[in-house]
Protein backbone atom coordinates (compact mmCIF):
# COMPACT_ATOMS: atom_id res chain seq x y z
CA UNK A 1 0.00 0.00 0.00
CA UNK A 2 3.13 2.51 1.00
CA UNK A 3 4.53 1.62 -2.71
CA UNK A 4 1.22 2.81 -4.57
CA UNK A 5 0.87 6.00 -2.42
CA UNK A 6 4.69 6.63 -3.15
CA UNK A 7 3.97 5.89 -6.83
CA UNK A 8 1.21 7.72 -7.04
CA UNK A 9 2.43 10.99 -5.12
CA UNK A 10 5.59 11.17 -7.16
CA UNK A 11 3.30 10.61 -10.53
CA UNK A 12 0.96 13.37 -9.29
CA UNK A 13 3.98 15.79 -9.05
CA UNK A 14 5.86 14.98 -11.98
CA UNK A 15 2.08 15.89 -13.71
CA UNK A 16 2.75 18.93 -12.25
CA UNK A 17 6.08 19.83 -13.39
CA UNK A 18 4.94 18.79 -17.02
CA UNK A 19 1.37 20.59 -16.89
CA UNK A 20 3.14 23.90 -15.56
CA UNK A 21 5.96 23.83 -18.46
CA UNK A 22 3.00 22.95 -20.61
CA UNK A 23 1.12 26.35 -20.05
CA UNK A 24 4.40 28.57 -20.11
CA UNK A 25 5.18 27.12 -23.25
CA UNK A 26 1.35 28.15 -24.02
CA UNK A 27 1.48 31.56 -22.42
CA UNK A 28 4.79 32.45 -24.62
CA UNK A 29 2.80 31.38 -27.46
CA UNK A 30 -0.38 33.44 -26.87
CA UNK A 31 2.04 36.22 -25.83
CA UNK A 32 3.53 35.96 -29.29
CA UNK A 33 -0.08 36.20 -30.86
CA UNK A 34 -1.13 39.15 -28.80
CA UNK A 35 1.63 40.95 -30.10
CA UNK A 36 0.78 40.15 -34.14
CA UNK A 37 -2.61 40.89 -33.13
CA UNK A 38 -1.37 44.68 -32.09
CA UNK A 39 1.24 44.25 -35.14
CA UNK A 40 -1.57 43.69 -37.67
CA UNK A 41 -4.02 46.32 -36.10
CA UNK A 42 -1.29 48.74 -35.96
CA UNK A 43 -0.35 48.26 -39.73
CA UNK A 44 -3.74 48.37 -40.85
CA UNK A 45 -4.71 51.43 -38.80
CA UNK A 46 -1.35 53.52 -39.88
CA UNK A 47 -1.30 52.60 -43.48
CA UNK A 48 -4.55 51.39 -44.73
CA UNK A 49 -7.57 53.11 -42.90
CA UNK A 50 -9.21 56.72 -43.99
CA UNK A 51 -10.26 57.21 -40.50
CA UNK A 52 -8.21 55.24 -38.01
CA UNK A 53 -9.81 56.58 -34.83
CA UNK A 54 -13.31 55.07 -36.10
CA UNK A 55 -11.62 51.44 -36.55
CA UNK A 56 -13.35 48.49 -34.79
CA UNK A 57 -11.30 45.44 -34.89
CA UNK A 58 -12.90 42.23 -34.90
CA UNK A 59 -11.98 40.45 -31.64
CA UNK A 60 -14.11 37.18 -32.01
CA UNK A 61 -12.33 33.97 -32.12
CA UNK A 62 -8.98 35.29 -32.50
CA UNK A 63 -6.43 32.52 -32.53
CA UNK A 64 -8.31 30.62 -34.57
CA UNK A 65 -7.41 34.06 -36.89
CA UNK A 66 -3.73 32.91 -36.93
CA UNK A 67 -2.25 30.22 -38.78
CA UNK A 68 1.93 29.65 -38.08
CA UNK A 69 3.86 29.16 -41.46
CA UNK A 70 6.88 28.15 -39.66
CA UNK A 71 10.28 30.14 -39.12
CA UNK A 72 9.08 32.35 -37.08
CA UNK A 73 6.34 33.76 -39.87
CA UNK A 74 2.54 33.75 -39.11
CA UNK A 75 -0.47 34.74 -41.32
CA UNK A 76 -3.48 36.56 -39.69
CA UNK A 77 -6.75 37.00 -41.14
CA UNK A 78 -8.99 39.45 -39.70
CA UNK A 79 -11.52 42.52 -40.31
CA UNK A 80 -11.97 46.27 -39.66
CA UNK A 81 -14.91 48.21 -39.56
CA UNK A 82 -14.31 51.73 -40.09
CA UNK A 83 -15.46 55.17 -42.14
CA UNK A 84 -14.50 55.77 -45.59
CA UNK A 85 -13.45 58.95 -47.24
CA UNK A 86 -17.39 59.97 -47.08
CA UNK A 87 -18.01 58.99 -43.50
CA UNK A 88 -19.73 55.94 -44.41
CA UNK A 89 -19.06 52.69 -42.60
CA UNK A 90 -17.06 50.05 -44.19
CA UNK A 91 -15.68 46.49 -43.68
CA UNK A 92 -12.52 45.48 -44.77
CA UNK A 93 -11.31 42.23 -44.60
CA UNK A 94 -7.69 41.94 -44.04
CA UNK A 95 -4.54 38.98 -44.61
CA UNK A 96 -1.40 39.91 -42.91
CA UNK A 97 2.11 37.54 -43.16
CA UNK A 98 4.21 38.92 -40.20
CA UNK A 99 7.73 37.23 -39.26
CA UNK A 100 8.62 37.21 -35.37
CA UNK A 101 12.34 38.08 -35.01
CA UNK A 102 12.47 37.97 -31.20
CA UNK A 103 11.46 40.53 -28.44
CA UNK A 104 9.67 43.04 -29.82
CA UNK A 105 10.45 42.72 -33.12
CA UNK A 106 7.83 41.92 -35.85
CA UNK A 107 8.85 42.61 -39.56
CA UNK A 108 5.52 42.82 -41.95
CA UNK A 109 5.93 40.83 -44.80
CA UNK A 110 2.64 41.23 -46.86
CA UNK A 111 -0.83 43.00 -46.78
CA UNK A 112 -3.92 41.70 -48.84
CA UNK A 113 -6.94 43.27 -48.06
CA UNK A 114 -10.26 42.50 -49.73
Amino acid sequence: MKKLLTMVLVLSIIGMIFGSCDSSSKTEVDNSYGDLKYIAETYVSDYQLKSPSSAKFDNNAFESNITELGGNRYQYKGWVDSQNGFGADVRTTFTIIARHEGGDKWVVESFDSY
